[in-house]
């Protein structure tokens, strides 16, 4: 048995592929030609997304973590002065601003519900455009995947009929064979767009899906944290009142209640109590009078 190497289909397949892309791309008419350009064309842009999408999720986790970390070494959040221009940076600053926008107006529990709406309508918000700045050429890089090899086959069967129209009764596979190929390019330049951009696609939403949970977690943490400063404000200015009328009570006064009596007062005496003497009504003591009875 003679060795792969010198069998007649893999001699068949070395001289194919000796013959190069110019020899395929002269076997394509113009309107195959004008898939594969526009395929080429695709292709180009889907690898400049996927490069320059890769790099910006890059540099957003690590602008993440760098501001977080600042954050956890700051006391108090709600009176920053945020410029950050990281997600987290815009997201707490959304945040921060509605806060500081109704500072002096807290002075109850009621307050801080109210404040706390707007604070998480805010986060919202800013969690929404960052979540789409998240997912940023995704969608193009999804329609590469899918559009990409339908633009080949579209390539590849005009092709197939521009071929078998130009046949003659006593067309060989030998004239056949190079439209065919030619036709075939077409399908060959799809799958060369789509298979790259559909791995990058996964790589890339797994990673923006990771990073928008990130997200979500960081705003839940920063609206509980400007909560509990709100509320610990509240106390903080009980704490603060709290003495200033205490001092108040033992400043004042003490005065004799026998002294501040009106004198319009009136007393009333048990009569069960009462000396006969004193109130006897002819004046007299009634030891005096028993006679009389």
């Amino acid at each position: 048995m003679p060795p792969i190497f010198f069998s007649a289909p893999f001699l068949a397949a070395t001289e194919a592929v000796s013959r190069g892309f110019l020899w395929y791309w002269e076997q394509c008419d113009g309107v195959a030609r004008a898939v594969i350009g526009f395929i080429a064309i695709g292709s180009f842009a889907s690898w400049t997304m996927i490069i320059k999408k890769g790099l910006d999720l890059r540099d957003h986790r690590k602008e993440n973590v760098t501001f977080e970390r600042y954050l956890q070494s700051v006391e108090k959040i709600s009176a920053l002065r945020i410029k950050d221009t990281s997600p987290y940076g815009k997201l707490a600053a959304a945040a921060v601003t509605v806060c500081q926008k109704s500072a002096g107006r807290i002075s109850s529990r009621r307050d801080v519900d109210v404040c706390m709406g707007l604070v998480e309508n805010a986060i919202q918000r800013a969690l929404s455009r960052q979540t789409t700045l998240y997912e940023k050429y995704l969608v193009a890089l999804s329609t590469c995947v899918s559009g990409g090899p339908f633009c080949g086959l579209f390539g590849t069967v005009w092709g197939v009929i521009v071929t078998f129209g130009s046949l003659t009764e006593k067309a060989t596979i030998s004239q056949l064979a190079p439209g065919v190929a030619g036709a075939l390019l077409a399908t060959l330049s799809g799958l060369a767009l789509a298979i790259p951009s559909l791995i990058a696609y996964n790589a890339l939403l797994t990673k923006a899906k990771l990073m928008t949970s990130e997200l979500e977690n960081f705003a839940s943490l920063t609206a509980d944290r400007i909560e509990n400063e709100l509320i610990a404000g509240i106390h903080d200015e009980a704490e603060r009142k709290q003495p200033a009328t205490g001092r108040l009570a033992v400043d004042m006064p003490t005065t004799n209640p026998a002294t501040t009596m009106p004198a319009s007062a009136t007393f009333t005496t048990n009569p069960l109590t009462t000396n006969p003497a004193t109130t006897n009504p002819r004046g007299t003591p009634d030891a005096l009078n028993l006679g009389q009875y």
